[in-house]
């Protein structure tokens, strides 16, 4: 006897559901990427130091480090704010305590801070992000077209 696997016996809302929120998931994390690509401002900073910390999941675990940055914004005000290794897209900063460092900030919110060597790699992530909000977005449309065509078939005597 055939039975349905599991994926299509969970109800069509549900998936819709999960597709929702992984759009918007995958696209809020397009924007945060991307303001700094559209929006920051370049300053020169320095390291005033270094942390060790642990990263990662249980699985996948790792030694990295934070340094806090110091810069000043376009109006004078110094800020510090620290860039992590164990964030995926500065894996392979490398600094120690009183080197300059060019860094990238949201002028509106400076404690958005990134090396400048890095926008490269940010520019790749928020492609991927950008790829996948399109590709989940398109599923979620189909998904809402076909739970929309079942309501009207219920509804319909």
């Amino acid at each position: 006897m055939y039975r349905q696997p599991v994926y299509l016996r969970i109800p069509l809302g549900y998936w819709l559901s999960f597709f929702v929120l992984l759009t918007l998931g995958f696209a809020l994390r397009t924007l945060s990427l991307t303001n700094l690509l559209w929006q920051g401002v370049a300053a020169q900073g320095v390291i005033t130091n270094s942390e060790t910390v642990e990263c990662g999941s249980t699985r996948s675990h790792y030694q990295g480090l934070i340094y806090s940055v110091r810069f000043t914004d376009q109006t004078g005000q110094a800020h510090t704010d620290t860039i992590s290794q164990c964030d995926e897209n500065y894996i392979g900063f490398n600094g120690s305590p009183g080197d300059s460092v060019a860094i990238v900030y949201l002028p509106d919110d400076p404690t958005t801070v990134a090396p400048h060597a890095f926008l490269g790699r940010i520019m790749y992530n928020s492609t991927f992000y950008l790829v996948c909000t399109i590709v989940f977005g398109l599923i979620t449309l189909i998904l809402l077209h076909l739970w929309i065509r079942k309501q009207l078939r219920e509804r319909s005597p």
